[in-house]
């Protein structure tokens, strides 16, 4: 299970650098430099102080026989500097003709170097602390991670633009968690710096952002990773850094995955106070196994 922990990781990370990037675009006519139109509403987003998210992930898959389809629902609401939010989960998972559903309330909130995330489940509050990533030179990087800029059409009150990325920016992002998350365990190290490496030759990344012309805002980031993961499981494969007793895993899971992301941002600092529960706030973390 480390190897896919690594990936869902990897998720996150690459969602960060590319969501944040993608918010930032703001309207451009299709006549203006679309390059320079992304450039400069970048600038704009960095001074956010909070907005509304909903993000939507369906993962297809098939391991050991097994179809596997999942459909995850996020949406919640988040202030920056420091980082507030909160946020409720729904997934359903479809194991052949099997179903299971889970639905889990969260709050986490921004602790010095740290993220602490507190999560309701079945009734009953966990507590989540973990490094908080903080990218190094996150503006230049995000301006050498993106190779192209295309506006692609109108679509009523929208533009749609096409973005390319190089990859090996959230390489950079990963190497920075690693870094600074103080990992111990030797196999999951292993793993990060297997991802990281990876990353780093993966190449070009596509993905399309949705803006709405009249408040110059982003409405949509549209994200298919199926392509990428199946690029990342060969690297992996072939990699000596990846441990051999994960491989197997990586072949039958990652290397046939579908992977697709969308993320829909609104009420652009018009998220009001998040007050996290008294009752959340006195749960206490696993202890360590």
């Amino acid at each position: 299970m480390r190897m896919f922990k690594c990936i869902v990781l990897l998720l996150a990370v690459f969602i960060m650098a590319q969501g944040g990037a993608a918010s930032a675009a703001g309207a451009a006519a299709p006549e203006l430099d679309a390059r320079k139109t992304v450039d400069q509403a970048y600038r704009q987003f960095l001074e956010l102080e909070s907005y509304h998210m909903k993000v939507d992930i369906l993962a297809e898959l098939e391991a050991k026989g097994k179809k596997v389809k999942s459909y995850t629902t996020s949406e919640g609401d988040i202030r920056l500097k420091p980082l507030l939010g909160k946020n409720m989960l729904k997934a359903t998972l479809y194991i052949d003709e099997q179903r299971i559903e889970q639905q889990i309330e969260q709050y986490f909130q921004e602790e010095g170097s740290q993220l602490v995330v507190y999560s309701n489940i079945d009734h009953q509050w966990l507590k989540e602390v973990m490094p908080y990533l903080q990218p190094a030179n996150e503006y230049q990087g995000y301006l050498k991670a993106i190779k192209d800029v295309t506006f692609l059409r109108e679509n009523g009150s929208s533009l749609i633009f096409a973005v390319t990325v190089d990859a090996a920016y959230a390489a950079g992002n990963l190497e920075h968690y690693i870094g600074s998350a103080g990992i111990k365990d030797q196999k999951v190290r292993q793993s990060l710096e297997a991802l990281r490496e990876a990353m780093t030759n993966a190449g070009d990344f596509n993905y399309t952002l949705t803006i709405d012309k009249q408040s110059a805002a982003i409405i949509n980031v549209h994200m298919d990773f199926t392509e990428l993961m199946a690029r990342l499981s060969s690297t992996l494969l072939e990699s000596p850094a990846t441990p051999e007793e994960q491989k197997q895993l990586i072949r039958e899971v990652f290397s046939n995955m579908r992977l697709v992301v969308d993320a829909d941002f609104s009420q652009l600092n018009g998220i009001g106070n998040i007050v996290i529960p008294a009752e959340a706030k006195q749960a206490e973390e696993p202890a360590v196994k």
